[in-house]
């Protein structure tokens, strides 16, 4: 994909951030402190920013200063790869290079959080066309507007990350035994037989532990997620003879999970979107689908919509627009699950 293109996809991140308030100051403070900072905005460079960064350690906009210097330093890299001339290399390459999208938070122990990928605001068809092969009648396609960027797991959850949970609230909250990986691998494999509800309350506790906005993706943010400005059958296109190099499935997966990130990516970096485990939602299911509906409150009559199909299936449950609803309480060794933050 040529620099230019990847500077039209990279607009979201480019573009200055909405200011946010996380702290508490004094008036004068503040005062000061909003002094400084529309001058840092209009010299708008690297060191003004970093100088902001070192006087008001506290500033209600250190985030936002951060996250101009990621622009900043990005918009130079951007610059250099023209000078270059490396248009050929693909767009995901570039991304992992400078390091734009990954976010991995801190524990309260100082574990690390799942790592994770900014997706950017934008538009997409949800769905699938009446004329794509194998699709179902609850597919219907409608246009999608993504307002604001938010972060996605680059991969399902692992069972090293989800057995640090057990391990952590096994004494302080009701009894949690590890779920069980069937002797197929715990650590870098994606943990499965698990509910929603235990998914759920894994980004409860992780929320906690971070200070950040954790929970399951809806089925609107996963399937713009997976597609990736994709309006095809799969991420990478229409021939599912390809799934073999981005999914674990029933031709290939040999009966069992896989570890995670062993296929390609798709063009924004996530791994497994299709195959390996299904994935719970944060969306109710309806026969017909429907924009950011999220699931009600916790009570066993959910039916939360699942996505991205798993080892056990073949090609057209991996579709990015296929989509089921299960059970809340049910528990599957094909079913697992991917978080989403909010920025």
């Amino acid at each position: 994909m040529p620099v230019m293109s990847l500077k039209t996809f990279l607009t979201s991140f480019l573009s200055t951030k909405v200011a946010v308030s996380c702290t508490t100051l004094t008036d004068e403070k503040r005062q000061r402190d909003l002094e400084l900072w529309q001058q840092t905005k209009k010299i708008d460079t690297i060191k003004s920013y970093q100088n902001y960064l070192d006087y008001c350690e506290l500033g209600e906009q250190k985030e936002i200063a951060a996250e101009a210097i990621k622009r900043l330093k990005l918009e130079i890299r951007l610059v250099a790869l023209e000078i270059q001339s490396i248009s050929s290399e693909p767009t995901i390459k570039i991304i992992e290079r400078l390091s734009l999208s990954k976010s991995q938070d801190k524990l309260v122990d100082g574990h690390l959080a799942p790592i994770m990928v900014l997706i950017p605001a934008g538009n997409f068809i949800m769905g699938s066309a009446e004329t794509e092969k194998d699709r179902f009648e609850n597919e219907t396609q409608q246009t999608i507007e993504i307002e604001k960027p938010f972060y996605i797991g680059k991969y399902p959850v692992t069972f090293a990350e989800y057995d640090l949970f057990c391990e952590q609230t096994r004494l302080t909250n009701k009894p949690r035994e590890n779920p069980d990986d069937l002797g197929w691998g715990r650590e870098n494999s994606p943990v499965i037989n698990i509910s929603w509800f235990d998914a759920m309350a894994y980004c409860e506790w992780l929320s906690q532990q971070t200070g950040k906005n954790y929970t399951l993706p809806t089925e609107v943010k996963w399937e713009y997620a997976c597609r990736a400005n994709a309006n095809t059958s799969y991420c990478f296109g229409d021939d599912a003879r390809q799934l073999k190099d981005y999914a674990w499935y029933r031709k290939n997966a040999a009966g069992k999970t896989h570890l995670v990130g062993l296929k390609k990516p798709n063009s924004w970096g996530l791994y497994d979107m299709h195959g390996n485990v299904w994935e719970w939602t944060h969306s109710e299911y309806y026969e017909n689908n429907r924009a950011e509906i999220p699931a009600l409150e916790k009570n066993d009559h959910h039916r939360p919509v699942v996505k991205g199909g798993s080892w056990d299936y073949i090609p057209w449950w991996l579709r990015s627009a296929y989509r089921d609803g299960w059970e809340a309480n049910y528990r599957n060794s094909d079913l697992g699950f991917r978080i989403v933050k909010t920025c």
